[in-house]
């Protein structure tokens, strides 16, 4: 897999100092499958798929930009013989860049997957707006 390097950019740019450092943390691997969908242009989910794991033991938390999921096993860690261990049940957490003004709808779990539904919702300052052009004849004194 290549890496793309984003240093060029920081020499270019001006206030995309948290964007760019999200885009090189990004390319750290999760242990654990997930999928981020785009569904129009303001709507988004993220499924991550959790085995083996209760509603109970997860926590999702948004603090300004950054959705985190987060595992704790409650399991008791019991002496087992595996002869092959596939499913993981170590304690996890993966953290989510979000676009600004990006928030959380919702989340639930069903078969295994955790589901997060997000919506982007511009406020109305930031939404484009057409500006008029005044054509006034000037004042010849």
């Amino acid at each position: 897999m290549r890496n793309f390097n984003v240093n060029p950019y920081f020499r270019s740019s001006v206030g995309f100092d948290n964007f760019l450092n999200s885009a090189l943390n990004s390319q750290k691997s999760s242990s654990l499958p997930y999928n981020i969908v785009k569904k129009s242009d303001d709507d988004y989910s993220i499924s991550l798929a959790l085995a083996g794991w209760n509603e109970s033991d997860l926590t999702i938390t948004k603090d300004k930009n950054t959705l985190t999921v987060s595992g704790k096993s409650s399991k008791e860690q019991k002496e087992t013989n595996y002869m092959h261990r596939g499913i993981s049940e170590r304690d996890f957490s993966l953290d989510f860049s979000l676009a600004d003004y990006v928030n959380v709808i919702s989340a639930d779990m069903k078969d295994g997957l955790l589901n997060i539904e997000l919506h982007r919702e511009l406020p109305e300052t930031e939404k484009p707006m057409q500006i008029s052009i005044n054509n006034q004849a000037l004042d010849s004194k």
